[in-house]
C-alpha cells in the first residue's frame, strides 16, 4: 500500500503554524490568520488519526495505537515542560520576591496546579497537547457509544 500525500493539506499547515507564530509574537496580518490555525489542526490531527484508527480491524490493534499516540503525546508534553523549566523557575522567583519562603513555596504550588495569574507551569503554552490527551479517550468513548445507540435504533425499527 502506497503512502498517500495531502500537498493540499501540509501547505495549510505551514500557513497556519506561521498564523500561530504570529499570535504568539503580534504580527498584525498573520495574527488573524492565525486565529484559524488551531481548530484547523484539531480538524486534521482527528481525521489522520482516525483515518488510521478506523483502518485497524481488531480491538487489541486499536488499544495498541492509542496506547501509542497518547504515550508521544505525553512524551511531547514531557519535553516541553523541561524546556519550560527555566521560565517556570524564573516565574517563581518574580512570584516569591527572590526570597524562598514557606509562603511563596506554597504560592507557587498553588499556581503551578491553577496557572490563572502567573502562568509558573507551562501549562497555558501546551494546552493544545493537554487538550489532544484529554479529548482523545472523550471522543473514541463518544464514538462508540452513538455505535451502540444507533445499533439500538436500527434493532428497534427492524423489528417493528
Amino acid at each position: 500500500m502506497t503512502k498517500k500525500l495531502y500537498k493540499g493539506i501540509d501547505i495549510f499547515k505551514l500557513v497556519a503554524a506561521l498564523g500561530i507564530v504570529a499570535i504568539h509574537t503580534g504580527i498584525r496580518f498573520f495574527n488573524i490568520l492565525g486565529r484559524l490555525g488551531v481548530p484547523f489542526f484539531v480538524v486534521i490531527s482527528s481525521f489522520f488519526f482516525f483515518k488510521h484508527y478506523f483502518r485497524l480491524n481488531n480491538v487489541l490493534k486499536r488499544k495498541n495505537y492509542i496506547k501509542k499516540f497518547l504515550v508521544r503525546l505525553g512524551l511531547l508534553f514531557l519535553t516541553w515542560e523541561v524546556f519550560y523549566i527555566p521560565l517556570a523557575l524564573n516565574e517563581f522567583l518574580k512570584i516569591s520576591n527572590r526570597k524562598i519562603e514557606g509562603k511563596s513555596l506554597l504560592l507557587y504550588i498553588f499556581d503551578f496546579f491553577y496557572p490563572v495569574p502567573s502562568n509558573a507551569n507551562g501549562w497555558g503554552p501546551s494546552w493544545y497537547l493537554i487538550a489532544m490527551f484529554m479529548a482523545l479517550p472523550i471522543f473514541i468513548g463518544i464514538f462508540y457509544l452513538c455505535k451502540k445507540e444507533s445499533n439500538n435504533f436500527r434493532y428497534l425499527v427492524c423489528n417493528y
